[in-house]
């Protein structure tokens, strides 16, 4: 029993030692895992702080961001506040001036109309004064017809008178008639001398042409290249032919008007070679220059010779020179008609013969044929001189004469080319500044003005002369006075690019 007692304790004591070993072993792992749980807590302590930390500061940053979101809100509504209040204004500034323009537009507008209405009464009574000076003119003609037939009738009657006292003088000669047919029988060798001085004219004209012809246009038809003429032959022979044409033309019979275009074309160019080729030497033809417009104004002014013919029958005389009452000047051709004007123009400086003239230019440039002869002959520069403002009625008569150009046509662009050079603009600003102007005359070269400014190559000239300036001092004295011409220069300027606001 003892030794199982033994045995037993020994055996308890064992199992309490492995017990305890097992326990100790329990204890060491419970106590590392205690401090592994120790360190695990101080971590997630260390952890949670940080994460308090971040909280809180993530908190402190977000109450900023709250109010810098807060502060821009209140800074971008406010910007857009006052840019719709800057926009806002604007609109209002741009529709007060809109309404300022609208009512100086209005204004304008208004003013237009009734210059127009005022145009329209000055139409209406300048068209009923012409109808009373057309009739008037009518009954003129009518008395001035009735009157030339009764002074035929008189001419006839008194040539048959002395005829009828002539042949009962034959019947009875005295010594005193003797005499006075002995002296009559004169005169057929003064007829024949003078009708051989026209024969003479006449071939002598004749051969200087067919002598030019050869030189210059047969001669050298075989030649490989045509030389050009001598300006100084021609010169001469436009010297020498100019003055016996007269004496051809005064007796070139009034019914061959075929003869007459040529003829009269032959004159017009040579002046229109002399005036721009020897300009200083017109002044030694001036007295043929005289005769060939009185001739042509007035034919049969220049002192005619007579002829073997002027034996006939009277009837056959007054009937030529009816027909001779009827050429040139005033002969219904209108291409003869136009070209003798332009000659008139050149050749003559009596007022009273230029001032008829340009009327009778003036109606032919009505017309579209008439306007093309203008720039057929190049007859600006033929008006142009008399654009000076010497004589106001002559230079009126003048302005005119462009105005009608000037008005709308298929000849417009080409009259306009034709105006665009030095010498024309120059005369131009010499008429503007003309003292004491007067408004209808500016009117009417305002709207010439007008249609040249339009080609962008005449501002250079505009420019040469300083027109700009006039203009717009005219503009300026006008603006009030007279409208329509305020208007036309004020397209002028606005052309020419001078206009405030023109862009």
């Amino acid at each position: 029993m003892a030794m199982d007692d033994t045995s037993l304790a020994c055996n308890g004591s064992h199992d309490l030692k492995v017990v305890f070993r097992e326990m100790r072993i329990i204890k060491e792992k419970l106590h590392t895992e205690n401090e592994l749980l120790k360190g695990k807590e101080t971590v997630i302590d260390a952890r949670q702080e940080n994460l308090v930390l971040l909280e809180a500061t993530l908190k402190e940053k977000g109450h900023k961001l709250e109010r810098q979101y807060q502060q821009l809100e209140a800074t971008i509504a406010q910007r857009v506040k006052q840019r719709c209040q800057s926009i806002v204004d604007k609109q209002k500034e741009e529709i007060a001036k809109l309404e300022t323009s609208l009512a100086e537009k209005t204004k304008e507008n208004r003013r237009l109309r009734i210059h127009y209405e005022d145009l329209q009464k000055s139409h209406d009574g300048n068209k009923t004064k012409f109808e009373e000076t057309s009739q008037g003119k009518r009954k003129l003609e009518g008395q001035v017809q009735s009157l030339q037939a009764r002074v035929n009738n008189l001419l006839r009657k008194s040539e048959y008178e002395d005829r009828q006292r002539a042949a009962s003088e034959v019947a009875a000669p005295q010594p005193s008639d003797r005499k006075q047919s002995s002296k009559e029988n004169i005169g057929p060798p003064k007829s024949a001398k003078s009708q051989s001085k026209t024969a003479g004219c006449m071939y002598d004209t004749m051969a200087i042409l067919l002598e030019w012809v050869c030189d210059t246009h047969l001669r050298h038809i075989g030649a490989k290249s045509l030389p050009r003429p001598d300006p100084g032959l021609t010169n001469e022979r436009c010297f020498r032919a100019l003055p016996r044409l007269v004496e051809v033309m005064n007796t070139l019979p009034g019914s061959q008007t075929k003869i007459h275009q040529p003829c009269l074309q032959f004159v017009y160019w040579t002046l229109y070679h002399i005036d721009n080729s020897l300009p200083g030497q017109k002044s030694s033809i001036a007295a043929t220059c005289r005769r060939i417009g009185e001739e042509l104004y007035r034919p049969g002014s220049v002192t005619r010779a007579p002829l073997l013919e002027d034996s006939g029958s009277d009837v056959d005389r007054m009937s030529s020179e009816r027909q001779k009452a009827t050429v040139f000047f005033h002969s219904p051709n209108l291409h003869i008609r136009f070209l003798s004007c332009l000659i008139i123009l050149k050749t003559i400086t009596q007022a009273d013969f230029l001032a008829h003239t340009f009327e009778v230019l003036r109606s032919d440039l009505k017309t579209d044929a008439g306007k093309e002869l203008f720039l057929a002959y190049q007859a600006t520069t033929v008006v142009l001189p008399f654009m000076k403002g010497v004589n106001r009625a002559l230079t009126n008569s003048a302005v005119e004469i462009y105005l009608l150009m000037s008005m709308e046509s298929v000849c417009l662009t080409q009259f306009l080319e034709s105006c665009s050079n030095e010498s024309w603009f120059r005369i131009c600003t010499m008429l503007l500044r003309t003292p004491n102007l007067d408004a209808k005359q500016l009117e009417k070269i305002s709207i010439v003005l007008q249609k040249l400014s339009k080609m962008k190559s005449n501002k250079r000239y505009f420019d040469q002369f300083n027109m700009g300036v006039q203009i717009q001092e005219l503009w300026r004295a006008h603006e009030m006075a007279s409208p329509f011409l305020a208007l036309n220069l004020q397209a002028v300027l606005f052309n020419l690019n001078l206009l405030k606001g023109s862009n």
